[in-house]
């Protein structure tokens, strides 16, 4: 295993960091070409950023984040867990609740209105 020396500092002497960071960034390039789920997921951000090293580097954040809470609390990886998606009943009910603040906020901005223009009718 590859180990680097870091250049400054006394403390953490071998910055295994960098491993990490290279080995992910390994396992994302060929989990994208074997997993249609990680594959869709990189070719939406390859259309919002268009740069590959940057969107695996998202990928390979977000396979780190899984990883980290696989083993705090022990249990087996899934894929879904790191890359899941709404059930049709969540994002219907998410849309409802966004539209109803959309419409409190148009009330909110209606009141405000009348309120300014009866403070400028009493001047």
């Amino acid at each position: 295993m590859l180990l680097l020396r870091k250049s400054k500092g006394e403390g953490n002497a071998w910055n295994c960091t960098f491993v990490m960071s290279c080995t992910l960034t390994g396992l994302v390039s060929s989990v994208v070409r074997y997993n249609p789920q990680v594959q869709r997921k990189f070719d939406r951000l390859m259309k919002k950023h268009n740069k590959r090293a940057r969107v695996i580097r998202s990928i390979a954040a977000i396979r780190a984040r899984a990883v980290f809470h696989m083993l705090r609390d022990r249990q087996e990886f899934v894929v879904e867990s790191s890359f899941n998606k709404l059930s049709m009943q969540d994002e219907v009910q998410w849309t409802v609740h966004a539209e109803q603040r959309k419409e409190a906020k148009v009330k909110r901005v209606a009141e405000r209105c009348r309120n300014v223009a009866k403070a400028l009718s009493m001047i």
